[in-house]
């Protein structure tokens, strides 16, 4: 009797916990897959140390209607550093703008992280017409990382 009691309610707890399971958070809209197949992570290290992360979505792969006539990225990144130190390329090319966004911004629904030592940017570069556009991230300190960006057809 004792074990039916505890299998009873064993399964009871378990069956009121399943109405609302892991894979209900993943219900995306198409910008937002496409937002998670283009971030791209890199570490920024100095010697053996890591000294900030840096993640960057190509605004022109998920929506590319909007983002047509020039090269644009989304970065949030976190820096030991001032994130003031560093610097963007595009295939070697400098942007054309470089604008800081609040710390809540209509860019957030595409990664779903938003942390308040976190600093978030859309940059924009001439629109470079190559399939595979190389974005390097730089500072005056020696740190240095490209990153490589596919342009997907539609």
């Amino acid at each position: 009797m004792r074990f039916f009691l505890i299998f009873l309610i064993t399964v009871v707890f378990f069956n009121g916990c399943s109405s609302n399971n892991a894979f209900d958070h993943f219900n995306m809209t198409d910008e937002q897959e496409m937002a998670q197949e283009s971030i791209r992570s890199v570490k920024l290290q100095d010697a053996d140390k890591t000294v900030g992360v840096c993640n960057i979505v190509y605004l022109n792969n998920v929506l590319p209607n909007k983002y047509k006539t020039k090269d644009s990225f989304y970065i949030y990144m976190y820096t030991h550093h001032n994130y003031r130190n560093f610097k963007f390329f595009l295939d070697k090319s400098m942007p054309i703008s470089i604008k800081k966004l609040p710390k809540k911004n209509q860019f957030q629904k595409f990664t779903k992280e938003s942390y308040r030592w976190q600093n978030y940017f859309i940059v924009e570069f001439k629109k470079i017409n190559n399939e595979k556009l190389n974005f390097e991230i730089t500072n005056k300190d020696g740190i240095s990382k490209t990153i490589m960006f596919e342009m997907l057809e539609y």
